[in-house]
């Protein structure tokens, strides 16, 4: 464990003694000033999926396809609500239940990189440190 620019480090990132998300998301804001990281990590955690539910979505609604719905997956999750009276996408659910942590992380990962890439493009207004009177 070790401490660098108000983050602790160890196997999650920390800042004010909450959970952040995982190292990619330290690793996007590397560039960003203070106000663009709390802009950056507050647009990524309304943006992050759970995994939990997921997982929960994939075991009780997986025929159907609402995991693939809930993940952004608009078209497979319509190929398995289309082909749900064959009984394939249980079959196909059922084994996406031992992946479904990897394709939340995927695309927490995907949308970070997006918010990245949106509030880079901002521009950095100047700051002022003390006002004069």
């Amino acid at each position: 464990m070790w401490v660098s620019g108000g983050f602790v480090y160890t196997d999650r990132i920390f800042e004010e003694g909450k959970i952040v998300s995982d190292f990619y998301l330290v690793e996007l804001s590397q560039g960003f000033n203070s106000e663009q990281r709390a802009l950056f990590f507050a647009q990524a955690a309304n943006h992050r999926k759970s995994k939990t539910v997921a997982f929960l979505l994939t075991f009780f609604l997986g025929g159907i396809g609402a995991h693939r719905y809930y993940l952004g997956s608009i078209g497979l999750g319509l190929l398995y609500t289309i082909f749900a009276w064959t009984f394939v996408p249980i079959l196909i659910a059922f084994m996406e239940l031992f992946l479904i942590g990897s394709y939340v992380d995927d695309y927490n990962r995907r949308q970070a990189e997006k918010i990245a890439e949106k509030i880079s493009t901002l521009p950095v207004l100047p700051t002022t440190s003390k006002l004069k009177a």
